[in-house]
């Protein structure tokens, strides 16, 4: 009875962690809401699917039973921790030609890398080139 009430708790927790994953792109789209807010919604966001797979390999105990299933967890969780960290330390919304989300604030940017060349011409004094037709 005990080991069943801890494999629940451990699945359970890890569903309710999953399902407020699934609302920080809210987070992020807050158009009035505070930069950290917006900024932990870009950055969380991408754990989401990681959360997921894991709670779909580790049904119904919790625990990741093979070594197949450890390894695919692992790296999942790895590339959403990459991901997370290259957002959260170079993406400039500002420079983000596709913005549609959070087009304004990103409070851990550590060094902006414009994606456009018209943002970085414009940074170094000269005149942006013009949009390309579509």
């Amino acid at each position: 009875m005990a080991t069943s009430v801890r494999s629940t708790e451990r699945i359970g927790a890890l569903a309710v962690l999953a399902g407020v994953l699934w609302f920080v792109p809210v987070w992020e789209g807050w158009l009035d809401g505070p930069a950290f807010i917006r900024s932990l919604g870009m950055v969380a966001s991408g754990f989401t699917f990681a959360l997921l797979l894991h709670l779909i390999l580790g049904y119904p105990g919790g625990r990741l039973r093979s070594r197949v299933d450890r390894t695919l967890a692992i790296a999942v969780y790895g590339e959403a921790a990459l991901v997370a960290i290259g957002l959260a330390l170079f993406r400039d919304p500002f420079f983000d030609p596709h913005c549609w989300n959070n087009c304004t604030d990103n409070v851990f940017l550590m060094s902006s890398l414009p994606g456009s060349r018209g943002a970085s011409c414009s940074r170094i004094g000269g005149s942006p080139s013009p949009p390309l037709p579509r």
